[in-house]
């Protein structure tokens, strides 16, 4: 079966919340990361619809004043062990932190910085609008 992705992902667990519009959140930890979308893996898992609108908060360090990653997503899928999100919204400041862990993490960062100019996945809010 060929992949279907546009971007490389990345194994990183980092922790974070998976939160939902109707106040349902859930603590939990990425198992991986791309440009485009991650895989989290909440500490319970419940039933979740594909196409559920989702906010994911990733906590950058170890205290609550640490740096974060907020991102507005759906979820595309459901396994045994978490939910695959696509993001869809992002922050100019959650957009930085979030290129910067990428290419911080990647083993070849020239390569994902040539892959997020051909796509650029998820584009940053212009906080103007």
């Amino acid at each position: 079966m060929k992949d279907k992705r546009k971007y490389c992902r990345l194994p990183l667990e980092i922790n974070g919340s998976l939160a939902f519009e109707d106040g349902t959140a859930f603590q939990g930890m990425t198992k991986n990361i791309s440009f485009g979308g991650l895989f989290f893996m909440p500490s319970e898992l419940l039933r979740m619809e594909v196409d559920q609108l989702c906010e994911i908060t990733l906590q950058l360090g170890r205290d609550l004043k640490s740096e974060k990653i907020v991102v507005s997503g759906r979820i595309v899928y459901q396994t045994v062990d978490g939910v695959g999100v696509e993001f869809q919204r992002i922050a100019i400041d959650s957009y930085v932190h979030l290129k910067r862990l990428l290419v911080f993490n990647s083993e070849d960062s020239d390569s994902l910085l040539k892959e997020i100019r051909a796509n650029p996945g998820i584009l940053p809010e212009d906080p103007g609008l």
